[in-house]
């Protein structure tokens, strides 16, 4: 008897306290307003400044990329040397929130009167995590934008 009577008193004391609930105000759809379709907000406006596009041997070119301000949790940028003719100097990859500078340096051996195509491509890639709360659940969502840019650079040996 007592027993029941203790089960009893622990159910009634759980259905109190589900009914007076964890205090503060309940979220509504106006207070993630800002939120609203995030998946297709994400657009990255990627700017690229190549010093020059034309090289001799051993020369050295600066490449500068930036991207517009996005709301993201990390935005990365990441050199990829394409043809290998040259060779990037400096970080290939990080996140960072001014411009990403890199340099990429010609081959010093060059056959005289040869032409070659040198193909430098910039991938910029943004994650955002959106955390929204219901009377659901918890609900989060990512969304991932990503952004490549091309630079061709003429490798060119003349007499």
């Amino acid at each position: 008897m007592i027993r029941r009577w203790a089960i009893a008193c622990g159910l009634a004391a759980v259905v109190g306290a589900g009914a007076v609930g964890c205090g503060g105000s309940s979220p509504t759809g106006e207070s993630f307003s800002d939120f609203a379709n995030v998946d297709g907000d994400v657009v990255l406006n990627v700017g690229v400044l190549v010093e020059k596009t034309t090289a001799g041997p051993g020369d050295i070119i600066e490449l500068s990329a930036t991207v517009d301000a996005v709301r993201a949790e990390a935005v990365t940028f990441s050199w990829v040397n394409v043809t290998g003719h040259g060779r990037l100097v400096g970080a290939e990859s990080g996140v960072v929130s001014g411009p990403f500078t890199i340099q990429w340096e010609a081959p010093s051996d060059v056959e005289t009167g040869s032409v070659k195509v040198e193909v430098v491509q910039l991938v910029v890639t943004a994650i955002s995590q959106v955390i929204s709360v219901s009377e659901t659940g918890v609900q989060t969502s990512h969304d991932i934008a990503s952004e490549t840019r091309t630079i061709p650079i003429t490798i060119t040996a003349t007499p």
